[in-house]
């Protein structure tokens, strides 16, 4: 067995070559950080144009283009040190950044593993410069004929880094990287023209446009320009614009909702949470929506020196704009609370529907009860009920031609109830549509206590010990008694009766992982409720259950269940003429 060479473990000082090869791969790891850094430089030098051409994906050559203030001879002779930087004096500046680049490490960090041309010059000069760096070491610097503005041509990247070169993609996947970084870059600044180029073929180009033009423009075939809307909204210490799309153009992953904070794409998963919060009424539960946020903070009050890419910053009034955000999306959405169409609610109620008009459908998973011989619900109450079930609902007595009421025709497997009213035909969810009743009755209803016979313990973060803490009364208002039993610790003992049908695991995972919101606690926990005791697919129910169902739904404001699903399909005379080729 050999043995262990001791010196290796000893202490020692890193030279000061392989000390900035270590730094210059926490900020450029592949092509798209040198796309990245390189744009941002054409930000901050207030370009109107930015050209971005790249061959073999990046690591053959990557080439920036500008149009803005430019460097004279003694700035371009600094800027590839490590921290040159014209946007920062002090540390005291760090808290008060107004540019996208501040920490002087990016055009060093490229300089060290590339081979680096940057030509520059200023509106004042007559001529330019032309600087040559490879592998951190300056080869020349000299004059040069350019104009206003800076070329920065990266090539050869990772020559000295084998080891990092070998783990790059192919030149495919670091395209589309580029591509995916370039893009990110135009969204939030639309008055810039912004040009892009693969292996000398151009690729995109984004002329000068209005913000939503430009988030159209950048998602494509996504949606049309018409599905989206222009949402702002000015506080005293920060501003929140939203492009967002209509509840029914969603997706199967959350790829666009995409937050910039003072210009920067930034990941902060309580933004959202905010905007799915904000659409969860008005689209399918597992569906997400499209939403681009442009936010602009106080700059005293954000913190991007916490992350060396800068995709992640400590917002101070974090809970303040999450909150401006869920209440401008919810106001946004529920302008489509009613999607399709809706019978008139002034119809003329029958003497039958009259007197169930005071049933409270929140009773209903209580009160039905199974009849083995025709496998449908049956109203326990009322022992002189006609024992109907859906076979025989289709007769001529259930259809009153004089009165203006929907007419009950029948259920169809097991889930969907078929109306007819005037000249249009529904199919209505029978779940859906209950689980919405029931939970607007839970918002209107007032809380009973019944205390737990074993309470459910569980821990807590420092966080959300804060919010819980603060929140207790809230919580107990909204139906959950909650009691402290260590530093980070809590039992929920005791809960409403309409709750006992969720598990209390679920209760726990809201108070958790909610927006610390109250609000958002309470339309996740009715929502549960009335899920977990509305009528379920493949219940079968008889003829005075669906009709009164049905005149329930045609009464409610939002023709959507809690978790966005429609509660029916309708369609016209007109359209089924057309499909069955009728004139």
């Amino acid at each position: 067995m050999s043995k262990r060479n001791n010196s290796s473990r000893g202490i020692h000082v890193l030279r000061d070559d392989v000390a900035r090869k270590i730094a210059a791969g926490e900020v450029i790891d592949r092509p798209f950080s040198v796309v990245r850094e390189l744009i941002d430089n054409s930000l901050d030098a207030e370009s109107s144009e930015v050209s971005l051409s790249i061959e073999d994906g990046g690591i053959s050559r990557i080439r920036v283009i500008d149009n803005g203030h430019g460097m004279g001879r003694e700035d371009i002779n600094k800027c590839f040190l490590p921290h040159a930087t014209s946007k920062i004096r002090n540390v005291d500046d760090i808290y008060n950044i107004k540019t996208l680049g501040f920490r002087g490490e990016a055009l060093s960090a490229i300089a060290m593993c590339s081979h680096l041309e940057i030509i520059s010059a200023t509106e004042q000069a007559q001529y330019g410069h032309r600087l040559l760096v490879h592998g951190g070491k300056r080869i020349s610097l000299e004059e040069s004929k350019s104009k206003k503005g800076t070329i920065v041509d990266v090539s050869s990247l990772f020559y000295n880094m084998p080891g990092r070169r070998k783990f790059l993609k192919s030149a495919s996947g670091e395209s589309y990287m580029c591509r995916t970084t370039f893009t990110e870059k135009a969204l939030p600044f639309p008055s810039v023209a912004f040009k892009y180029s693969v292996n000398g073929k151009k690729k995109l180009i984004f002329p000068p446009v209005s913000l939503p033009d430009r988030v159209t423009s950048i998602l494509g075939d996504i949606a049309p320009a018409a599905g989206f809307e222009y949402l702002e909204d000015k506080k005293d210490e920060f501003s929140v614009t939203i492009i967002a799309a209509r509840p029914e153009i969603h997706r199967n992953d959350r790829k666009h909702i995409q937050t910039y904070i003072n210009k920067r794409k930034i990941f902060e998963y309580g933004f959202v949470q905010a905007v799915e919060y904000g659409y969860s009424g008005y689209m399918p539960g597992k569906d997400h929506p499209v939403a681009y946020l442009f936010i602009e903070i106080n700059p005293e009050l954000v913190d991007f020196n916490i992350h060396p890419a800068k995709k992640e910053c400590k917002i101070r009034i974090l809970p303040q704009v999450r909150q401006c955000i869920v209440s401008m999306i919810t106001s946004f959405a529920g302008k489509f609370t009613i999607n399709v169409d809706k019978p008139e609610t002034s119809f003329t109620r029958t003497p039958e529907q009259t007197a169930f008009e005071n049933f409270s459908p929140i009773d209903w998973s209580k009160d039905w009860s199974v009849k083995q011989e025709s496998s449908a619900y049956q109203l326990s109450q009322g022992t002189d009920q006609p024992d109907r079930n859906v076979t025989n609902d289709i007769s001529k007595d259930n259809i009153n031609e004089e009165t203006e009421t929907p007419k009950y025709f029948g259920q169809l497997f097991g889930l969907f109830l078929i109306a007819q009213f005037r000249e249009k035909l529904f199919i209505i969810d029978q779940h859906a549509a209950h689980e919405r009743i029931l939970y607007e009755e839970l918002l209107t209803k007032k809380h009973s206590l019944q205390d737990l016979l074993f309470p459910v313990s569980f821990d807590v973060t420092e966080e959300e010990n804060e919010y819980i803490k603060s929140n207790l009364p809230a919580l107990l208002k909204q139906g959950i008694k909650l009691e402290k039993t260590g530093l980070q610790s809590y039992e929920i003992t005791a809960l409403p009766a309409h709750f006992h049908s969720i598990d209390p695991k679920d209760i726990v995972s809201i108070l958790k992982n909610s927006l610390r919101s109250t609000e958002e606690i309470e339309h996740r926990l009715m929502s549960l409720a009335a899920c977990r005791n509305a009528i379920k697919d493949g219940d079968l129910i008889d003829h005075l259950t669906a009709q009164q169902l049905i005149s329930r739904v045609f009464l409610l404001n939002n023709a959507r269940c809690p978790h966005g699903r429609p509660i029916w399909h309708v369609i016209s005379k007109e359209q089924l003429f057309k499909i069955l080729g009728r004139k």
